[in-house]
């Protein structure tokens, strides 16, 4: 699984479910972690259903797709901001 992968699929591992209302994934992205703009929330929610990471059951509703539910995400995520808080440290140094 790759970073677009594992970043798609953070906001379900975090919150134990596996189906987010679209709402949910804009709020997980801009504002719980601030991660992006709402634009570009809604540009990866919309990619990752295109991608089928995410399975739009109903509209504004989406599940994880079944591949992704398994993976271990927690420790990829850790890693990738442990990699962009050196690259920070390294250019402000």
């Amino acid at each position: 699984m790759g970073e677009f992968e594992t970043t798609a699929a953070a906001p379900f591992r975090h919150s134990h479910q596996t189906t987010l209302a679209r709402a949910n994934l804009l709020y997980y992205f801009t504002l719980e972690k601030r991660w992006m703009s709402s634009d570009d929330a809604k540009k990866l929610i919309s990619l990752a259903a295109a991608r089928g990471c995410y399975i739009e059951e109903k509209e504004g509703e989406y599940t994880l797709a079944e591949a992704l539910q398994d993976e271990k995400i927690y420790e990829k995520l850790v890693d990738f901001r442990k990699k962009q808080t050196e690259k920070v440290l390294a250019t402000t140094i």
